[in-house]
């Protein structure tokens, strides 16, 4: 070593067209949005120094799964990308303005892996063990139901049938707007399982219990 510490930016929460409640690009099933988005991540990463970026999506991987099919094509190779997967959680806090009024808001969580951690497994030993339930229910008395993307799809076919509010939103961005998940869980299947240990961060973002 001939030389100190290295300062570098990182940007943990850098949502994709997959991410159904946070998407600004356009169709995910469409070529020309990833190649716009790509594009796009590498033009704003470079112009301001970004080293290492966190791929989002919410509740899934699949955001993940295709930047890295585009890093395997050659583009993106700079930068240390990794996934972050954010959940909703099944627990609302309430916060205190100073003048007194009282505002309650939903946990939202980050999990984040080590790119050393194979995508599969990230699926089938993770997401997949995960279950979910409505967020106007308890996980002692809630349908609980397996974290994948027909079911909360299903779920939000449901809850578009029975409120006519929920008619005008496809069936996946009902479906994950209204799902909750429980954090205690969720870190007891990371612990339980070697191939995840010492390679995850399970994190509280900022903006979640924000007043501002």
């Amino acid at each position: 070593m001939n030389k100190g510490s290295i300062w570098r930016k990182w940007d943990f929460q850098l949502h994709t067209p997959y991410s159904i409640l946070s998407n600004g690009y356009g169709d995910p099933l469409k070529v020309e949005t990833w190649d716009r988005y790509i594009t796009q991540i590498e033009k704003v990463a470079k112009e301001n120094s970004i080293f290492a970026l966190g791929i989002t999506d919410y509740f899934m991987i699949e955001g993940y799964k295709k930047v890295k099919e585009y890093q395997g094509k050659g583009r993106l190779k700079e930068f240390f990308i990794f996934p972050n997967i954010e959940f909703r959680a099944d627990k609302i806090i309430t916060l205190e303005k100073e003048n007194g009024e009282r505002h309650t808001k939903r946990i939202n969580f980050h999990v984040l892996f080590s790119p050393e951690v194979d995508i599969q497994v990230i699926q089938e030993h993770f997401l997949d063990d995960i279950e979910f339930i409505h967020e106007e229910d308890t996980f002692s008395t809630g349908q609980k139901r397996k974290l994948k993307i027909s079911n909360l799809q299903d779920f939000g076919k449901k809850l578009k049938e029975q409120h006519n509010e929920f008619r005008d939103k496809p069936d996946l961005f009902i479906g994950c707007m209204n799902a909750v998940v429980d954090p205690n869980s969720i870190k007891h299947i990371l612990e339980k399982n070697d191939k995840f240990k010492g390679k995850y961060l399970i994190c509280l973002a900022d903006e979640s219990i924000s007043l501002l």
